[in-house]
């Protein structure tokens, strides 16, 4: 019985650290929100607060705003691969975002409220873009769609 009750113990750490979100500050001094799966990595938003949610960015954050295509705990790389659900819900003082050319996907309302955000590079690699991704970002004046989208919500500007 203490076996089992080991290996469970066990298993219930490694979940709680492999679902553990990290946090790393960029040169410009942005801080990203992060979760980790093998050498890749999700931006994420921070979790809610007060029944809203937090956005990935924090500390310095430009209008002009560059994902970064890899992000560090210490000194270990992690490609950032996905732009996770809400990511930058709320982020009213984005007015261009360029994503790297290996994310591949874009989560439900990643943009969400990001009103006057009115350009967005999506890289030739993002093959799903989910429901909702642009919902309330009523200055975006033109997005182009790669052609390598296979998955993309029918629903993408509103709920």
């Amino acid at each position: 019985m203490k076996a089992k009750q080991f290996i469970l113990t066990l298993l219930a750490l490694f979940v709680s650290i492999t679902a553990s979100a990290y946090t790393w500050t960029d040169a410009n001094g942005t801080e990203w929100n992060f979760t980790t799966s093998g050498s890749n990595a999700t931006i994420t938003n921070r979790g809610a607060s007060e029944g809203h949610y937090v956005p990935s960015i924090a500390g310095t954050i430009p209008a002009a705003l560059t994902v970064p295509s890899k992000v560090y705990i210490s000194e270990t790389a992690y490609n950032v691969t996905s732009i996770g659900n809400q990511t930058f819900v709320g982020c009213s003082s984005l007015t261009s975002i360029t994503l790297p050319d290996g994310v591949t996907s874009i989560g439900e309302l990643a943009f969400y409220n990001c009103s006057n955000l009115t350009y967005i590079n999506i890289p030739d690699g993002v093959t799903s873009i989910k429901a909702g991704t642009f919902y309330g970002c009523s200055s975006l004046t033109s997005i182009t769609i790669p052609d390598g989208v296979t998955s993309i919500a029918r629903s993408m500007f509103y709920q």
